[in-house]
C-alpha cells in the first residue's frame, strides 16, 4: 500500500521538524524512524552515498557537531510511485 501525496508530505514535515530539533531531542527518534534500514543518502560533494540508517544517524549527528544548521520546512519534494526523494534546504545560522 502506498501513501498519498498529502500523507507523504506530512511525514516529510515531521522529518524536518526532527532534524531541526537535533540529535539531543526526543524528536530524533522520528528522524531515525523516517529512514529505511537500507537508506542511501547523497550528500553534496560526497562521491558515494551514505548507506544504512545507522550510518546516516552517526553522520548526521556529527554534522550537527560541526555546523549550526536548520532546514527550511516544506522544501521541494519529488515523489514517484515507488520512492520518496527528500530534497532538504539547509538554512544558515
Amino acid at each position: 500500500m502506498f501513501l498519498g501525496v498529502k500523507e507523504n508530505l506530512e511525514l516529510m514535515k515531521t522529518l524536518d521538524d526532527a532534524w531541526n530539533a537535533g540529535p539531543n531531542s526526543p524528536l530524533w527518534e522520528t528522524f531515525k524512524k523516517r529512514h529505511r534500514e537500507d537508506v542511501k543518502v547523497h550528500w553534496p560533494a560526497q562521491p558515494l552515498p551514505t548507506v544504512g540508517r545507522h550510518n546516516h544517524d552517526v553522520e548526521a549527528t556529527e554534522f550537527f557537531k560541526t555546523f549550526d544548521n536548520k532546514l527550511a520546512n516544506n522544501p521541494t519534494r519529488s515523489f514517484s510511485a515507488r520512492e520518496i526523494t527528500h530534497v532538504p534546504l539547509l538554512i544558515g545560522p
